[in-house]
């Protein structure tokens, strides 16, 4: 849900919201120049998805995004039954359907979708709420710049996340759960030091400026282990000791390095408590 913005994204969420202020259901020109740039930037995510504009449906964001799609679903198709079987390490968004700003949901022309948010009737009366025009045109920008190193992102984060693993394989007491396949994502590691709860180690990286978490950070403050491990049978134990590392195309090999030396001096600090 966050990550380093963009600069080029960032100026254009800056310039829109400087010189656009219409709302794009108006109907006197402020309105109209709002709407044209509204329906510009969901052409330009069309094409970059390969699919129609008009199956774009602007959003709040990724959890509510997900939230349509499984709950209206369900209330279009609640006449065959009241059940949705989903795997055991979805994320929260998915298995606790019940953000950050702006999203999008892509809506093939003829499944049926039943409507979340009533209200002025906005994105062709499917969800009400006045669009969020410099966050919708900025988004379209982020886009566009990140499918232009799509070829070049998962190989780059693939290659750093490679070396943590093996560095991280050397220490009895560490265990990886990720793994250097394509079924897994090439910019997440998880992995555990046994015997040593997964804040304990968060907080200990956040002291040297290393920023980790215990799960996704959507959920994160329910205090929980995570629901994907237990998803993958891995005992509480060791559950409960995992930690996330992120990565993007910003970081480098030498940061790896560097995460390295700390987590080893952490590691022979947490051996001697433990013994």
């Amino acid at each position: 849900a966050t990550t380093p913005i963009y600069p080029q994204a960032l100026d254009t969420y800056v310039k829109t919201s400087q010189r656009i202020i219409g709302n794009p259901s108006s109907l006197h020109d402020l309105g109209s120049q709002a709407n044209r740039l509204l329906e510009q930037a969901r052409k330009q995510i069309a094409d970059l998805i390969q699919v129609e504009s008009t199956e774009i449906y602007f959003t709040s964001g990724g959890t509510e995004g997900d939230n349509w799609v499984l709950k209206g679903t369900a209330i279009e198709k609640k006449q065959f039954g009241r059940h949705i079987i989903i795997s055991t390490i979805e994320h929260p968004a998915v298995s606790e359907t019940a953000h950050q700003g702006v999203g999008f949901i892509y809506w093939k022309h003829g499944r049926k979708l039943a409507p979340l948010l009533n209200g002025g009737g906005q994105e062709k009366n499917q969800r009400s709420s006045t669009e969020n025009i410099a966050g919708i045109v900025s988004m379209a920008k982020a886009l566009r710049l990140y499918l232009d190193k799509k070829n070049e992102k998962p190989e780059h984060t693939a290659i750093i996340r490679r070396y943590l693993i093996e560095a991280l394989k050397k220490y009895a007491n560490v265990k990886v759960f990720s793994k250097e396949t394509d079924d897994f994502a090439p910019h997440i590691l998880c992995f555990a030091l046994k015997g040593i709860r997964g804040e304990v180690l968060v907080h200990a990286l956040e002291e040297k400026q290393i920023y980790t978490s215990t799960t996704s950070a959507c959920s994160s403050r329910k205090k929980l282990a995570s629901s994907t491990l237990h998803g993958m049978n891995v005992p509480d134990s060791l559950a409960t000791s995992a930690i996330r590392v992120s990565l993007d195309e910003s970081n480098t090999i030498a940061e790896a390095e560097q995460f390295m030396i700390i987590f080893n001096q952490l590691y022979k600090k947490f051996s001697i408590i433990r013994s």
